[in-house]
């Protein structure tokens, strides 16, 4: 028979054992949730983002062009079809031909859809597996409505994936349940020690390696989850990358047959191709610096002289809105001094051409305990919340702007261990303000 301390702390393994199998169940069910969130804002987004220019193309240029501009915005993730319903529900358009969604909205969600807002319904079943479907009015109330039906191949197989984790979670907690109601219960009179120590200690055993395996298992669904994001990531990046070369290309193309129908043009026209392949060239470094692993060149440098360099190479190099450089103390910071300087150039750069050649742009520095902040502040017109909520690389406010711009910035912040904060500026104007903190020397990145 056991005694009364073994028995107890056989009790307490168990139920440590099951904590732990709950947790584990836990995140298994989140996943999928998860993944299903990530799903819906990426479209949600894009539907925001596609809205205005949408409804232009729909009101001059009919549904057919309506459709094309929403699919341009949308992520390249997963496969989507789209229609186009009149006020009244009736069907204007489909892509592909013949697509038909019986899924009627409520009132609040059509209530919802007048302000402005995207619903999503769904997963809903489909012959191909499960799909959302996400709906944005194209004028607020009584306008036509856009949906967009997107197709979740990985949900499907990551359900299936977690029905069987969840049926194997069940299983090892109902072991686990027996292990306790069996220590819980007095021994048989007469049975030796010796006889029942042995059975026990290989049960424990058992569960450990249970614990183990679910512990393992969830670390793998992690990683998995965060490939696939790595992958979206990279699909967007080369969507957007494609997007800004195919239009430099489609130029080109037009000045080069110009030069073949009219030779006597042909200095203008090379003279336009020679333009158009340098701002090809700007596109492939802006991109090349995007995605460039950094290796951080850190040492002591002063943040106020810094600025006060780049200011006065901005001001000679190029026209635009007046600068100020707020007073203060010098303001130390170990790190990558060229980085820095980059970030703060995009900043400045941005924020003169929002002010305009009659507005002001005013940059102040301060410290706060282990942190320092760079703030520049414009008069121009601002970012909304939905805008500040879309900045992603290539999606730019700016005509002829990559997009490239703050997604550095705010690359070069986390590297090091800080961020971009894009703030209103009352009454009128944005304050982007780069957060750095001190980088920890090493050989490895010592300048």
């Amino acid at each position: 028979m056991l005694r009364p301390a073994l028995r107890t702390l056989l009790v307490l393994a168990v139920l440590a054992l099951a904590a732990l199998e709950v947790r584990s169940l836990h995140a298994t069910l989140g996943l999928l949730g998860e993944r299903r969130a990530q799903a819906v804002e990426r479209v949600r987004q894009a539907l925001l983002a596609a809205r205005p220019s949408a409804r232009a193309l729909q009101e001059n240029a009919g549904a057919a062009a309506c459709l094309d501009e929403v699919r341009r915005w949308l992520p390249s993730v997963e496969r989507h079809e789209l229609e186009l319903l009149g006020p009244d529900g009736r069907l204007l358009l489909a892509r592909p031909a013949g697509l038909r969604h019986t899924v009627v909205l409520s009132q609040v969600q059509l209530r919802t859809l007048g302000l402005g807002q995207v619903v999503t319904v769904g997963p809903v079943s489909g012959p191909e597996g499960p799909r959302l479907l996400s709906h944005v009015a194209l004028a607020g109330p009584g306008s036509a409505i856009v949906r967009v039906s997107s197709a979740l191949p990985d949900l499907a197989g990551e359900a299936r994936s977690q029905r069987v984790d969840l049926g194997r979670h069940l299983a090892t907690l109902a072991v686990l349940f027996l292990g306790a109601l069996l220590a819980l219960l007095p021994g048989r009179p007469g049975a030796s020690r010796e006889r029942h120590s042995d059975p026990y200690e290989e049960a424990m055993a058992r569960l450990r390696r249970q614990g183990e395996e679910r512990g393992r298992e969830l670390e793998r669904l992690r990683e998995l989850v965060a490939d696939r994001e790595a992958m979206a990531r990279a699909g967007e990046l080369s969507a957007g990358m494609a997007h800004e070369l195919r239009n430099g290309l489609g130029t080109i193309l037009g000045y080069a047959r110009l030069v073949q129908q009219d030779p006597g043009g042909a200095a203008q026209a090379a003279a336009r191709i020679r333009d158009e392949c340098a701002a090809l060239e700007q596109v492939i470094k802006r991109f090349s610096e995007f995605v460039r692993d950094e290796r951080l060149q850190a040492a002591r440098f002063d943040l106020r002289r810094t600025t006060e360099r780049l200011l006065a190479r901005e001001l000679q190099a190029r026209p635009g809105a007046a600068v100020a450089l707020a007073a203060g103390p010098e303001a130390g910071l170990v790190g990558d001094e060229e980085l820095v300087e980059r970030a703060l150039e995009n900043l400045l750069r941005n924020a003169r051409e929002a002010a305009g050649p009659s507005g002001r742009v005013t940059l102040s520095l301060a410290r706060d305990g282990d942190e320092a902040r760079v703030s520049v502040a414009d008069d121009g017109p601002g970012l909304s919340p939905e805008v500040r909520a879309s900045l992603r690389p290539f999606f730019t406010t700016k005509p002829g702007g990559l997009g490239l711009g703050l997604a550095l910035v705010a690359k070069i912040a986390a590297l090091h261990g800080g961020r971009l904060e894009l703030l209103d500026r009352s009454p009128r104007g944005l304050v982007a303000a780069l957060i750095l903190r001190d980088v920890p020397v090493t050989e490895g990145n010592a300048g």
